[in-house]
């Protein structure tokens, strides 16, 4: 069967395909050959520039024929059925070559360095054994069997996306057609590069690797070259979405996890690095994590939550960017290349950035849709070019009026961009659940969801019980629908929320302190314990940007400070008899406000009776001095109700809770 007629029968499949299996495991490997066919061997490769080693990586064999000796190349359907054989004489050229009829090559030959980011595509087999011998250590070689002009679709999936794939096929105008046609299928990055003479072939060229870079460099386009490029989608393949864990973490995308804090969103991160490094994934193999953490600190949070969910510690990597001479955080987009090549260098398949804002680079303005695209478009081109899944924390607004999708802090550009997004909230009504849900998906469905348990395991070596995820599989209530509860639970204890906050406020002005002197001067004022702290007081005021936290050194306890400690006053509360009005003078840290604001009367002069700021925030006077934000009202409304005394006024409306009147307004008779 000739070549021309292999390559036109590769063209047009042949509806029957059969095993050559066995006829293959009868003919000899090139290690097990006699003495005459080992030296006609040397012969071929001296004559073509090759190595015995390269035509191993390629799996020839040697064919007997009539007293000649005729190297053996087969095609698999990839479970190692062989579905395709072809033999060419070592006396003879290419175009001796001939193939079992019929042969049908399912899949290339493909050898060399097959996670690389480079791979060539070489006309025939003593051409790839050519190119596996000058760069086979570091790129990756595909042989066409059947002629330059045969590339099918289903071959291109073999690359890895975002890969340099050389089009190194013969100088000559089928290989130029067949390279033309070839790029158009891949699509991506192509170049050809083709043997410096016309009419040749890589054997015949007899330049080194040094060389050959050079005129791969050389074929690369110049990063100011533009132009429009037209791509045919019937020449492209189309491909299944790939899944870390299905349905919720597509491989080679960004994927945010956003929701309040609280709600376990760093411990499921611990869980997803459990399955990945265990193999418990769709393809069953084991990849690297790498954890991009700004918040937790590893040994106290982060390797103990590893350990309780089973992660395989040999493949997960904690990551760090030393900046001149100082370790600190990954920044985003700055030092994304140098994240890429570890990727890269790792075999990492998911990568966890926790909280994804506290990455970004201080030029980066977290409220602007232009400046977080910029910076997290090529975080996105990185997954999607190493094949590493990018997981980025988020976290919501306190109000999540505008629902799941869209109440992530900052710009809207943070879902927008990322190609999944996925909403966790907590069960008021059952402290150990939450949901996770898809709210936004290109490669899947969305409204996808499960419940995840909450359970709290001992963990030797340390003191308390370390939190753990595990999703039950069982679709429950929407996030949505937490979220409204959440509210509505919320707006129940909304007095005591301000309290807590007002309390911390209060501390927090006389300076910096840790987190154990905010709960006990929370518990002592309120007598709320320290969970509700978290929650009610610490995370919304943190979310609002009033308040900050740092770690004391690496094993020193968390900080917290005002963002802006200028913004506060020393309000000084007088009583007077002048109609029965409070008359408050601010005196600012750095300077003397002069204006006197009127408060109309509407509690006791006792001096433990609240004062109702702007904001809703409840503050003790003590003294007769109270801490209040610089928002307080100047604008002489009542603090309290002044038809029923009640103090639980509306933060905005300024209307009681309790018997409805609205401050300036007569209670209807």
């Amino acid at each position: 069967m000739s070549y021309d007629r292999l390559r036109d029968e590769q063209e047009r499949p042949p509806k029957r395909i059969v095993d050559w299996t066995a006829t293959w495991e009868q003919l000899e490997p090139l290690a097990d050959v006699n003495v005459d066919a080992a030296a006609a061997l040397a012969r071929f490769c001296k004559a073509k520039r090759i190595t015995v080693g390269a035509l191993e990586q390629l799996g020839a064999r040697i064919e007997v024929r009539q007293g000649a000796y005729w190297l053996a190349f087969a095609g698999t359907n990839g479970n190692g059925r062989v579905t395709a054989l072809k033999y060419r004489p070592l006396g003879g050229s290419s175009h001796d070559t001939i193939a079992e009829k019929p042969s049908v090559w399912l899949r290339p030959l493909v050898a060399g360095k097959l996670d690389s980011a480079d791979w060539l595509i070489a006309e025939g087999e003593s051409d790839a054994a050519r190119l596996l011998g000058l760069v086979g250590d570091v790129a990756a070689v595909l042989a066409l069997p059947a002629g330059a002009k045969t590339f099918k679709k289903e071959w291109a999936a073999m690359i890895p996306r975002g890969a340099t794939v050389a089009l190194c096929l013969d100088a000559d105008e089928d290989g130029d057609l067949g390279a033309a046609k070839a790029a158009k299928i891949i699509g991506g990055t192509t170049v050809r590069v083709r043997p410096p003479v016309d009419g040749t072939d890589w054997c015949d060229w007899p330049g080194d690797r040094a060389e050959f870079l050079e005129l791969v460099k050389a074929a690369c386009p110049s990063e100011s070259a533009s132009g429009i490029v037209l791509i045919d989608p019937r020449d492209i393949a189309i491909r299944n979405v790939e899944w870390l864990i299905r349905g919720y973490l597509p491989v080679g995308e960004l994927v945010i996890l956003q929701g309040h804090g609280g709600t376990n969103k760093g411990t499921l991160t611990c869980h997803w690095a459990a399955r990945v490094t265990t193999g418990d994934v769709p393809d069953g193999k084991p990849g690297g994590v790498l954890f991009v953490a700004a918040e937790d600190d590893y040994e106290r949070v982060l390797k103990p939550r590893l350990l309780v969910a089973g992660a395989n510690l040999e493949l997960v990597r904690f990551v760090e960017f030393r900046r001149e001479g100082v370790t600190g955080s990954i920044l985003i987009p700055d030092d994304i290349p140098a994240l890429e090549a570890t990727i890269g260098e790792t075999g990492t398949r998911l990568t966890i950035i926790d909280p994804l804002m506290s990455h970004l680079a201080g030029s980066v303005d977290s409220y602007r849709d232009h400046d977080v695209k910029l910076a997290l478009r090529p975080l996105s081109k990185m997954a999607n070019a190493t094949g590493c899944t990018v997981g980025g924390v988020h976290h919501f607004t306190k109000s999540t009026d505008k629902g799941a999708l869209r109440s992530g802090q900052g710009s809207g550009a943070f879902g927008n961009t990322a190609r999944l997004v996925l909403a966790m909230a907590a069960d008021p009504e059952d402290e150990q659940m939450r949901v996770l849900e898809v709210v936004k998906s290109n490669v899947s469905r969305i409204g996808l969801r499960e419940d995840v348990r909450v359970e709290l395991v001992p963990l030797a070596g340390i003191d308390d019980p370390i939190p753990r995820t595990v999703p039950t599989g069982i679709e429950g209530k929407t996030v949505e629908q937490l979220l409204h509860a959440a509210k509505q639970h919320e707006t129940a204890a909304g007095a005591s929320a301000d309290e807590m906050q007002a309390v911390v406020l209060r501390t927090l002005a006389a300076g910096e302190c840790p987190r154990q002197k905010l709960d006990d001067a929370v518990q002592a004022a309120t007598g709320s314990k320290s969970d509700n702290t978290w929650k009610r007081a610490l995370v919304p005021l943190r979310d609002e940007g009033r308040i900050k936290s740092r770690k004391d050194g690496t094993t020193g306890p968390w900080l917290w400070r005002l963002t802006d400690p200028e913004g506060w006053r020393e309000t000084v509360a007088e009583a007077t008899e002048n109609g029965g009005s409070f008359h408050l003078r601010e005196t600012s840290r750095s300077a003397e406000i002069a204006e006197t604001a009127p408060y109309v009367k509407s509690i006791p002069y006792s001096m433990d009776k609240p004062f109702l700021a702007e904001d809703g925030i409840h503050s003790i006077f003590e003294d007769g001095i109270v801490s209040v934000h610089a928002r307080a009202r100047e604008n002489g409304t009542p603090a309290t109700c002044q038809t029923c005394g009640s103090s639980e006024l509306g933060k905005t409306s300024g209307r009681c809770r309790k018997c409805g009147t609205k401050a300036g307004e007569e209670q209807s008779p």
